[in-house]
């Protein structure tokens, strides 16, 4: 009888991982606009690059001048 239950049990637990796995759908999100590109695709438009199937822009991102954070913690020097 143990040896069922444990069966049993083992089988519904697989059945329920395998049931979260199959409906998940982890998903890229990305623009709806944007061109796919590779193999039997067209090139990517001047100015951008052709990475992981999508055409992405090739300028590098920029940051404020001065955030206002600190970049060491306080009482520290160098």
């Amino acid at each position: 009888m143990n040896r069922i239950a444990v069966f049993i049990g083992t089988f519904l637990v697989l059945s329920a991982l395998l049931f979260v796995a199959v409906r998940s759908t982890e998903g890229f999100i990305g623009d709806p606009n944007a061109q796919r590109c590779g193999v039997d695709q067209p090139p990517c438009p001047f100015g951008t690059a052709c990475m992981n199937g999508w055409c992405v822009g090739t300028n590098p991102p920029k940051l404020p001048e001065d955030t206002g954070l600190p970049v060491l913690p306080s009482g520290k020097q160098f």
